[in-house]
């Protein structure tokens, strides 16, 4: 893909899975291996949708967000995944596309970030990293104490998101792990967020090996 295109526009995600919820609850497991196959460009659609997408016909989505104030933004570490170069894309939740940062391949600078030894950042096909708005969800919720209770709204949404990626990996047979142990300003700084935006969770996913 021309990193110059501002819009990827992506594949309609499909509602209609034939893995009931229970069953991918079930089977949901920190995968830390994974194997070289290439991610569709269908699966990353599914996995964004999950969620970040916005429905069609309701206008809602999929996790819930304090007074809808939705402060999270997902970017999509790509590196074997079908029809895409290898970048750091922005996903646009109103047009369900992505945007291309241009940043190229950050897996080992964002496993360089890390707080202890997880070789499978470096190692996952790809990674949807999860940063949130803080300081815009605590000035919007000022008036409720304590201080930081914005905080604590974003960071509860991006627990319901990173659960809502992890479940649909697993009906799509994939594998999942979500890190949190990072220095956040250097991983803000390489992802190149908006001043007050801080990352909150990094999901690393693939086919697991073996």
């Amino acid at each position: 893909m021309d990193t110059k295109e501002r819009f990827l526009k992506l594949p309609h995600p499909t509602h209609d899975s034939q893995v009931p919820l229970e069953t991918a609850l079930a089977s949901r497991r920190s995968c830390r291996a994974f194997d070289r196959r290439i991610v569709p460009l269908q699966a990353l659609s599914q996995l964004l949708w999950a969620g970040q997408g916005i429905d069609t016909q309701t206008r809602k989505r999929p996790a819930p967000s304090a007074k809808q104030h939705y402060p999270l933004t997902l970017h999509a570490v790509a590196h074997h995944v079908s029809k895409l170069s290898i970048d750091v894309y922005r996903y646009n939740p109103g047009n369900h596309s992505l945007s291309p940062t241009g940043l190229g391949d950050l897996r080992s600078t964002l496993q360089g970030y890390v707080l202890e030894d997880q070789p499978w950042l470096g190692e996952a096909p790809l990674m949807i990293a999860v940063s949130a708005d803080i300081d815009g969800m605590d000035a919007a919720f000022a008036e409720q104490p304590p201080l930081g209770r914005g905080a604590r709204y974003a960071y509860i949404e991006a627990g319901a998101v990173a659960q809502n990626i992890q479940l649909q990996a697993c009906a799509l047979e994939m594998g999942s792990v979500l890190a949190g142990a990072f220095d956040d300003g250097a991983v803000a700084e390489a992802l190149m967020l908006p001043g007050g935006h801080l990352p909150v969770g990094l999901v690393c996913l693939g086919y697991p090996h073996g």
